[in-house]
């Protein structure tokens, strides 16, 4: 490091040979991994596979909380979703909107 500079006053600080330095793994946010989040569908405890829009997930399921962003979904449940959204996502995909 020149001398008076601080940690992170420059973008050339952070590479260290060549290599951008990793933030420690104290620092990271993530969840523990003794914390499974489960399926947001009323009923089913299966593991999370994918999480979608409430918007775009409320045209196949009924009864989802619309205080939320994104649903949780399974899957089984997000096989369902893609299923029964395909033609809008042709469409969208298209242009057709």
């Amino acid at each position: 490091m020149p001398t008076g500079a601080t940690r992170g006053s420059s973008r050339s600080d952070l590479m260290l040979f060549g290599k951008k330095e990793e933030e420690p793994q104290s620092l990271r946010k993530s969840k523990p991994a003794e914390e499974e989040v489960k399926c947001g569908i009323s009923g089913c405890k299966e593991a999370v596979a994918r999480s979608v829009p409430v918007k775009k997930a409320k045209a196949v399921f009924y009864g989802l909380d619309p205080s939320k962003r994104r649903i949780h979904l399974c899957k089984t449940h997000y096989k369902e979703f893609k299923k029964k959204t395909k033609g809008d996502r042709d469409a969208e995909r298209w242009g057709w909107n």
